[in-house]
């Protein structure tokens, strides 16, 4: 069925392993960076859309034989068929997770490896907004559980679903296509809306995925004879199937909004191949499905899909660098090789083995203990990395990992939903006198600092900042939320209305540059486009005579550097000047240049630029005086900003101001 396969049907159906195949394919293509296949993750919607045919046929057809469905025979066959090649993935995973991962990364890791033993890892990737087509989840080795987690909670509830619908529809076929036609469109008007709304949700959530399933199972219900439906309509329908399935594949990118309407054109294409392909299993068009390699590798689907992914990310991760394609065909060539032997040596045996096969009571006994140990396994795990987290050495790369300003913990960094603001006063808050802090996470990092300067003034400090959404006025796309950011600009009129009307006696600006050097298209701000922002923000602040610091970004390193640190001193014992990031990558100049420029438009702005507090002459250290300096791949953390306080108070020259 789908992603794990299974011959329900009566008559062999090359078609249908054809089809895995080409999924499979498509998606360890993407993953592997293989050029032409951008949009290669839609290989998963073929799988979804195969389960819904396979499943839902096999259940009518055993309706339709005994007028029951065996709830205990079903699962036990899908428990013999998933669970022992998963179970063996999953702990392999973690062994390797083990060894090569840093102590602060296996902690968060061994969350996803519990969840997946509970076959819920895709709703712990949606709450904790993983981009699946972004490079957030790039290292998580787990990350492609999410799909086997939803069809596994398909298994559990579609059987029962299909029995009411049964029931309902007293066997009547217009009235049992009806009614899953009725689930299909609920589901997928609700996957249009979360995917405008929670994009994490849309992506990994069974319900806004639930219509695909159902699109297949229409599918399995439309033709089921030659008869209905002639050759050449079914050349049609085979030949524009495929050619959908890979003009999505070649169109799609990681910048394309998903599921939403993208998805209907793999799913489509999918659902009228196998129609046209049911009424003549031998057309000429799907010969290509049906040779020797294609079926080979259409058995082999679902153990590939089970060990491509973390070959992948564990081989780049011994490598110590980014493969070239050339490694990375070779890692999963690799892991083809493990689904091959995984496939003989453990999945056939336990799939056919006629003991099991006779007591099905048996199988889900086995099931209920191979899940319980995946789960053990996981929360295990997570008790190995805290406790290797007590070192002194990865003591302070957890610190500085967490070592965020206390605007975070006062809930006064506003996440990407939130468009007012509790209020959050600092210093001396009875003080006649007002400063702000304005901007996004990179004006949060600075807060130590200018508490600090409150705190000596005896000063009132209002802090308005933002994730995502810098002060200059861009009109931003919020990748977290997969759609055009109007909270931030909701929010940055408010703040901006607020802090003219309390007429301070200075506002703090600073914003991140990453915008500058965006790899996605969606969020590339171009150097004119920062002028003219950064001056429109600086020029109402003129206006108003609210003189404003611009505190230059500070550099960005471009990768986790706690993590980074804590990784090698795991494996080898030291990471000594092996977390620094060259100076020449790490500072951004177009943005500071564009910044320069706004501020020299304008009578009452200044810039503060720390780069040289930050970065010696050729590296941004991971540690500057024993301390951390990043908390993240682009946030300083709080304590080398409070270290920084009297430096950043020093170069303000606020006591210069009129």
């Amino acid at each position: 069925m789908g992603l794990a396969g299974e011959a329900t049907t009566s008559i062999h159906r090359p078609d249908v392993e054809g089809l895995r195949a080409v999924a499979v394919l498509l998606v360890v293509a993407f993953h592997v960076g293989i050029a032409g296949v951008s949009g290669g993750f839609i290989g998963v919607d073929v799988f979804f859309v195969l389960s819904g045919y396979l499943i839902t046929q096999l259940l009518m057809r055993e309706y339709e034989k005994s007028g029951r469905i065996d709830f205990v025979k079903f699962y036990a066959r899908r428990s013999r068929r998933l669970l022992p090649a998963a179970a063996l993935m999953l702990i392999a995973t973690i062994i390797a997770s083990y060894l090569l991962f840093s102590p602060i990364e296996q902690r968060e890791f061994a969350g996803t490896a519990a969840s997946t033993g509970a076959y819920l890892s895709n709703v712990w990737f949606a709450r904790n907004a993983t981009d699946y087509l972004g490079a957030g989840g790039d290292t998580n080795p787990l990350l492609h559980t999410w799909s086997l987690a939803v069809e596994e909670q398909f298994y559990i509830f579609w059987p029962t679903i299909i029995l009411l619908v049964l029931r309902f529809a007293r066997g009547r076929k217009a009235a049992i296509v009806a009614a899953i036609t009725v689930i299909a469109v609920l589901s997928m008007a609700f996957s249009l809306r979360v995917t405008r709304t929670a994009a994490p949700w849309a992506f990994f959530g069974s319900p806004t995925r639930a219509w695909e399933f159902a699109i297949g199972a229409l599918a399995s219900l439309v033709v089921l004879r030659p008869s209905a439906l002639s050759r050449r309509v079914a050349s049609l329908f085979c030949v524009g199937g495929l050619v959908a399935i890979f003009a999505a594949s070649y169109l799609f990118t990681r910048a394309t909004t998903f599921p939403g309407t993208a998805a209907l054109l793999p799913v489509l294409g999918t659902a009228i191949v196998l129609v046209g392909a049911t009424a003549y299993p031998s057309h000429v068009v799907l010969r290509p499905l049906s040779t020797p390699p294609m079926q080979w590798l259409g058995k082999l689907s679902y153990s590939w899909y089970l060990w491509h992914w973390p070959v992948l990310v564990l081989g780049a991760i011994y490598a110590g660098r980014t493969p070239s394609i050339a490694v990375r065909i070779a890692l999963a060539t690799f892991a083809l090789g493990i689904a091959w032997v995984t496939h003989v040596v453990l999945e056939n045996p336990v799939r056919y083995s006629r003991w099991l096969g006779m007591r099905p009571v048996q199988s889900l006994v086995l099931a209920a203990s191979l899940t319980c140990v995946s789960i053990g396994a996981g929360l295990g795990w997570r008790r190995v990395a805290t406790r290797a987290l007590r070192s002194p050495a990865q003591q302070a790369f957890q610190r500085a990992h967490d070592d965020l300003p206390r605007v975070y913990a006062d809930n006064c960094h506003l996440t990407f939903f939130e468009t007012t603001w509790p209020r959050c006063t600092y210093g001396d808050t009875s003080s006649a006198t007002t400063i702000v802090l304005f901007g996004d996470s990179h004006a949060a990092e600075w807060f130590p600092a200018i508490e600090e300067l409150a705190r000596s003034e005896r000063w009132r400090l209002i802090s308005l900042t933002k994730s995502g959404c810098p002060g200059a006025s861009f009109r931003l796309y919020a990748l977290a939320l997969d759609r055009p950011y109007t909270e931030c600009d909701v929010w940055r009129d408010s703040a901006l209305a607020r802090i003219i009307e309390l007429r301070p006696k200075f506002v703090v600006m600073s914003n991140a540059s990453q915008y500058m050097r965006a790899s996605d298209a969606r969020l590339r701000i171009t150097p004119n486009q920062w002028l003219q922002a950064e001056t429109q923000t600086l020029q109402r602040f003129s206006a108003a005579s609210i003189p404003t610091f611009v505190v230059r970004d500070s550099p960005i390193p471009g990768f986790d550097v706690p993590t980074c640190a804590s990784r090698l001193t795991w494996r080898t014992g030291s990471s000594s000047g092996q977390c620094d990031a060259p100076r020449a990558i790490a500072v951004e100049h177009a943005a500071a240049d564009a910044e320069a420029q706004a501020i020299t438009s304008t009578g009452t702005a200044r810039l503060v630029d720390l780069t040289d507090a930050i970065c010696g002459e050729t590296v941004c250290p991971a540690e500057k005086d024993g301390r951390v300096v990043y908390r993240d791949d682009h946030h300083l953390t709080a304590s080398f900003v409070a270290y920084l306080a009297p430096l950043v108070i020093k170069r303000m020259g606020f006591r210069e101001l009129p």
